[in-house]
């Protein structure tokens, strides 16, 4: 099967052999970046008129995760041409985010059909270092047809894991890789390295659902559909909404390990030093005292360094309604 697969690829190859000649080149990239929004603006159309009754469904709670203030920041990252605008509810302020900086007249477009929106602003920028962006700053993070694309999934994911808010969350829909066992799975693999230069770096092959199973999500429940699309290699998505805990700032518990670690080392350093003094006390009973006196400092700081986490990113935000500075 792997000598078929590579014979086809060839052939694709040869087919198409400018295409990567240019891209051999260095010039192919910079061609790809003028003409895909062009693309990506009449594809998400039809693709709008296919998927926008699974996007309603999608977005629908958005409302409810709301910060103190009543208003809903949310940021999208990889935003295109603005394709989901329509789908946010009313009031809701937009944060973009995209690495291809020709999309933003086509946004700029997107807001302007969408009035119900306050857009915030356009940030040029991979999603994998959204240094632009505050820590715990949205309540809602989007993405939508972008982890097929992008160099490092899981850098992508602790970068939405560290804007979130606690209590904030994570709405993901994408096409990825088809059952091994199927002619589709073939076929893409066949095709994967001509569909990967002609749409941008998207990978038809990628298993995208398994970096969000290893991501730091509080709660992770995965959907799998056909999507009703002419493509039928691009049909097979994921979608999933993620309320999250993964954007909490973990610190007051590493802190208090850090006191725990550091009366650990007290302990055993004042043991070790009344050694001497232990007179007739048997060596084992004083070790004993010893080790359980530090293994009590550690447990003990460790145990309040994560009720104060949780009373901070849960209860303090739910029943004082305050939010993270």
């Amino acid at each position: 099967m792997a000598l078929i697969i590579f014979t086809l690829r060839l052939a694709i190859g040869i087919l198409l052999f400018p295409m990567f000649l240019l891209n051999l080149l260095g010039l192919w990239n910079r061609i790809c970046k003028k003409w895909f929004p062009y693309f990506l603006r009449r594809f998400t159309v039809m693709y709008n008129e296919q998927m926008g009754g699974k996007k309603r469904e999608l977005f629908s709670n958005l409302p409810e995760f709301a910060g103190p203030s009543g208003k809903l920041s949310l940021l999208e990252v990889g935003c295109g041409t603005g394709a989901n605008f329509k789908f946010y509810p009313a009031g809701c302020r937009v944060t973009c985010i995209d690495p291809n900086p020709n999309f933003e007249k086509f946004l700029i477009k997107s807001v302007a059909e969408n009035r119900h929106l306050q857009f915030e602003r356009f940030v040029v920028a991979a999603g994998e270092n959204m240094q632009q962006v505050a820590d715990g700053s949205m309540d809602v993070v989007v993405c939508t047809l972008v982890l097929c694309s992008v160099q490092n999934p899981e850098q992508i994911l602790q970068e939405v894991c560290r804007v979130l808010r606690p209590g904030g969350a994570f709405y993901f829909l994408e096409h990825v890789a088809a059952e091994s066992s199927t002619w589709n799975y073939f076929w893409q693999q066949v095709l994967d390295p001509a569909w990967y230069l002609l749409f941008d770096g998207c990978n038809l092959t990628r298993q995208s659902w398994k970096a969000l199973e290893r991501a730091r999500f509080s709660k992770l429940e995965l959907q799998h559909l056909q999507a009703p699309l002419p493509v039928e290699l691009a049909r097979r998505h994921t979608f999933v909404v993620i309320p999250t805990a993964c954007g909490s700032d973990l610190s007051p518990c590493k802190m208090e390990t850090g006191k725990g670690i550091a009366g650990f080392m007290t302990v055993v350093s004042y043991g070790l030093y009344t050694l001497k003094n232990r007179r007739d006390q048997k060596m084992s009973i004083h070790l004993i005292h010893m080790r359980v006196a530090a293994q009590g400092c550690v447990v003990g700081a460790v145990t309040l360094g994560v009720l104060y986490s949780m009373y901070k990113d849960y209860i303090r935000p739910r029943f004082f309604n305050v939010s993270k500075k």
